[in-house]
């Protein structure tokens, strides 16, 4: 953000540095449970498919689990190998 060049250092700094930090965290965190969310509506869509035995429709499914799976793994390894002047967006 743009606070870095008004603010190199000092409590100003510190302070905006962790504003920062702490909206990243809130946005990933909305950003994942929604993804939760759909990835939930689409397992039970998914369900739904195997009892209907429409092949079509399971191949659909099964196609959108594993874009939401991959979006998990891949948030997942994106927070544990951010960094931030303390290692981590949460410590």
């Amino acid at each position: 953000m743009s606070h870095h060049l008004f603010f190199v250092n000092g409590p100003f700094h510190h302070a905006a540095t962790n504003a920062e930090d702490f909206a990243l965290g809130m946005y990933y965190t909305y950003r994942f449970a929604e993804t939760m969310e759909e990835l939930n509506k689409v397992e039970k869509e998914y369900i739904l498919a195997l009892s209907s035995s429409d092949d079509a429709l399971i191949k659909v499914k099964q196609s959108q689990l594993s874009f939401y799976e991959n979006i998990i793994v891949l948030a997942t390894k994106m927070m544990d190998s951010s960094p931030s002047d303390s290692g981590s967006l949460y410590d």
